[in-house]
């Protein structure tokens, strides 16, 4: 009789480490959401706005525009 309140106690505790394992892996694979802003983002005081990408050439000479080394 004591013997199979051990299988009991082994198989009911296995079974609890395996739910407690799914529930883990469960909870970590869900991802916080982004939390908010500390400040408002900017605004532009214009009505209009121009975006570009590129590369801008200079027409003369290339003008180096760092500080110095020292």
């Amino acid at each position: 009789m004591a013997y199979r309140i051990v299988i009991f106690g082994i198989i009911l505790l296995a079974g609890l480490g395996v739910w407690k394992g799914v529930m883990l892996a469960k909870q970590q694979s869900e991802k916080p959401g982004a939390p908010p802003p500390l400040e408002e983002p900017a605004r532009s005081p214009f009505t209009h706005s121009l975006a570009a990408t590129g590369i801008i050439e200079a027409a003369r000479e290339n003008v180096n525009v760092a500080t110095s080394k020292s």
